[in-house]
């Protein structure tokens, strides 16, 4: 099933980017280039694999493609941000990674690690950062 396959991982930014940045990280535009060095040496924690979103796979995306699609709405709606790690981010982040019988056999982090990294980085924002998985 898996077509493009890419690792995610989310990443707790203390830095605070440009509202403009935001707009195009979200809007997956390029030149972003305060908010990439933040990233960059931000930490970060290996989620897993989804696949890139494709109108046939909506649904079909694994754990790691529900908390990818959370953080994007939350990221995106009403306003451009990065989403606060936060009691209500971290329960619902959780929430996603819960397996359900209909999802691929995607490699995922296990929820208490996930758990562990939000809150080591409480009051910081996340960001995700994706890498195509080599198909060799």
């Amino acid at each position: 099933m898996s077509h493009f396959p890419i690792l995610i991982w989310l990443v707790a930014v203390r830095e605070v980017a440009p509202p403009d940045e935001i707009r195009r990280f979200w809007n997956a535009k390029e030149d972003t280039p305060n908010l990439d060095a933040f990233i960059e040496r931000s930490p970060s924690i290996l989620l897993g694999t989804t696949e890139v979103t494709v109108p046939e796979n909506v649904g079909l995306r694994g754990p790691v493609g529900r908390v990818f699609d959370l953080l994007v709405l939350r990221g995106t709606t009403p306003e451009y941000v990065l989403p606060l790690i936060d009691d209500t981010l971290t329960a619902d982040l959780l929430a996603c990674l819960e397996p359900d019988p209909a999802d691929p056999a995607f490699d995922v982090l296990p929820a208490a690690d996930l758990a562990t990294f939000l809150s080591a980085h409480a009051g910081e924002h996340l960001a995700t950062r994706d890498q195509p998985v080599s198909q060799g």
